[in-house]
């Protein structure tokens, strides 16, 4: 794989900010809201941020703020508020590009400099099915530079736990210049490849460029947040302009195609697991061998012969991971002196972090540490909670990708048709 390496100068001079808002319609009479940020600093570059949250972040809000303080116009456009759309992975996941074509219409209209697509997460497909629909109207303009996309999520919907995902088919139909930055530890750092290889395979110009030290969403806070970021993540936040500045000085360098790549098939939306599905035929479990909380100090190979095992992977930041714990440390205690157990890989956090996560949420299980994900990977867990019940003989029978209530008669029912005989 490609790595980039940026010249990154600190010292930007800073202008005062000027913020206002415009609307325009489209064709369809759909109005789209921007908030125009810029200096009085003679702008170098419009970057278009498509934003797919609406809570105010200060952090994501400052860099912003300094973006345009260095000289970089900023646009801010959340579609999902424009289209009066409800907010969630799915419906970001499968918004048309239209609206997208018609802010890079309007971009170009009414900026002079070079453009540059910004987005993050799953707004990255609607971004891509935009600029392949800009391209495709047969609007050549050397102006729009190609997009830049943090941690993206390229992905098609949530596979069954154990599954491969499957990239979304917008990918192998984009080939206008693109930057992917990845976070070192970002939860997609094993795939990564995959979706860069789909990239080149078209013919792009995708460039690719890890973020040392830090994790996805490292731009975003919570307002009245009490965990100070860290050191890495505050760095990176704070060349947030150099970075933009050099992904568009590289990307300037390519000359977009003329023709866009046909699009084949799209991808459909796969049911959330409500509850445990069976795995036909059952599978052998892969290899846990992983440091233990609160030691760490050693790995340890999780023995699934002769018991019932619930593997759990999970994370404190995920809230349905949080909801469901009572309910497993209640499974724990009813098949107490059964040979039954629940082990649960936390992922990629450090033993500090769940020891703050323990004062308030009590687990009643072994907790064992993914410190780099890359058994998540190995068990194809794409979404969190992901769950696996393996039987006495060490064969995954069960996948969850959802969080459920574990304390039920149906849980209780399945986990003892698994129990080895007496």
């Amino acid at each position: 794989m490609l790595f980039l390496s940026f010249l990154l100068h600190p010292n930007v001079s800073q202008g005062e900010i000027d913020k206002t808002s415009f609307h325009f319609e489209d064709t369809d009479r759909n109005e789209f809201n921007i908030q125009r940020l810029r200096s009085d600093r003679p702008s170098r570059l419009l970057a278009v941020w498509f934003v797919d949250h609406a809570e105010r972040r200060p952090r994501f809000d400052s860099m912003l703020d300094a973006l345009a303080e260095a000289g970089i116009e900023v646009w801010r456009v959340d579609l999902l508020a424009d289209l009066f759309l409800p907010r969630g992975n799915e419906q970001t996941r499968t918004l048309a590009g239209e609206p997208v074509a018609h802010i890079i219409d309007a971009a170009l209209e009414n900026y002079q400099g070079n453009v540059l697509l910004v987005s993050y997460d799953r707004m990255a497909l609607p971004l891509l099915r935009g600029l392949r629909l800009w391209q495709a109207a047969g609007k050549p303009n050397a102006q729009l530079l190609g997009a830049a996309l943090f941690y993206p999520n390229l992905f098609g919907p949530s596979p069954a736990a154990g599954q491969a995902p499957q990239i979304d088919p917008i990918v192998a139909a984009s080939n206008y210049p693109v930057i992917v930055f990845q976070p070192e530890f970002g939860s997609h750092r094993w795939r990564i490849g995959q979706i860069m290889e789909t990239f080149w395979n078209t013919g792009a110009a995708a460039l690719f460029y890890r973020l040392s030290g830090i994790r996805d969403w490292f731009f975003m806070d919570e307002e009245g947040e009490d965990k100070p970021a860290d050191a890495a993540t505050l760095a990176t936040v704070e060349k947030m302009p150099q970075l933009l500045m050099q992904a568009a000085k590289l990307l300037a360098g390519y000359k977009p195609p003329a023709q866009a790549k046909p699009l084949l098939t799209t991808a459909n939306a796969i049911p959330i697991q409500a509850a445990p599905t069976p795995i036909d035929p059952p599978r052998p479990a892969p290899l846990l061998d992983l440091p233990r909380y609160p030691a760490a100090t050693h790995s340890e190979a999780i023995d699934f012969k002769g018991k019932v095992t619930v593997v759990v992977f999970w994370a404190s930041w995920c809230p349905p991971c949080v909801e469901e714990m009572p309910s497993l440390n209640q499974l724990q205690q009813r098949f107490r002196g059964e040979p039954f157990q629940i082990v649960s890989v936390d992922f990629q956090e450090s033993s500090d972090t769940i020891e703050q996560f323990l004062q308030k949420v009590p687990v009643e299980f072994p907790i064992l540490l993914d410190q780099d994900g890359s058994i998540s990977a190995q068990w194809q867990v794409f979404s969190f909670p992901s769950a696996f019940i393996v039987d006495a003989q060490g064969d995954i029978r069960f996948s969850l990708n959802h969080a459920i209530d574990w304390n039920t008669d149906a849980v209780h029912r399945l986990v003892e048709q698994l129990l080895p005989q007496h």
